[in-house]
């Protein structure tokens, strides 16, 4: 029942809304992309996060990390929702500006539909989809110590939103 809204998604969920907003252009207003990581070809985004992490992140960055991994829960498989966040505050100092945040907070409350999540990340699932070509208005914020979403990731593919406004964060 709305009137063309700006659909939003933020990490895996921005594939979801980009895509979206491609198949129904008629139906939105545009599309905003917060720290949505864009389809890596060949190359699994695990194996670009690590090497841009090697290549970038501080010795303090990568201590803290190393300290993370050391002292918090990471579970050998995902069967629950705090496998789920155990698994992603472990990596805390790789997602935030401050890599001594603990961002446990944020998940309080919060339930991981985990087969829907798993399902986006099938072999043609959003993980994979080609970022489409779209004149619609879009907007792209991405994190610059966000080594989950490495931003130069977005350097081609951002090539394909004809009215995108980019926004890196420096402090984020």
């Amino acid at each position: 029942g709305l009137d063309r809204p700006i659909v939003l998604g933020h990490s895996i969920h921005g594939s979801i809304a980009l895509g979206y907003a491609a198949a129904h252009p008629e139906r939105v207003r545009g599309v905003a992309l917060v720290d949505t990581p864009p389809p890596t070809g060949d190359t699994p985004l695990l194996q670009l996060q690590t090497e841009f992490a090697m290549r970038d992140a501080s010795p303090e960055r990568l201590a803290a990390h190393e300290r993370n991994q050391a002292t918090r829960r990471i579970p050998t498989s995902l069967d629950t929702t705090q496998d789920f966040v155990d698994l992603y505050v472990s990596n805390d100092a790789m997602a935030w500006y401050d890599p001594t945040f603990d961002g446990t907070a944020f998940w309080e409350g919060i339930e991981i539909n985990l087969p829907v999540y798993w399902q986006m990340y099938t072999p043609g699932g959003f993980g994979e989809s080609p970022v489409p070509a779209t004149d619609l208005p879009a907007f792209l914020a991405v994190g610059r110590y966000s080594y989950g979403v490495p931003y130069y990731l977005w350097d081609e593919p951002k090539q394909r939103l004809a009215n995108l406004s980019y926004h890196l964060y420096e402090r984020s």
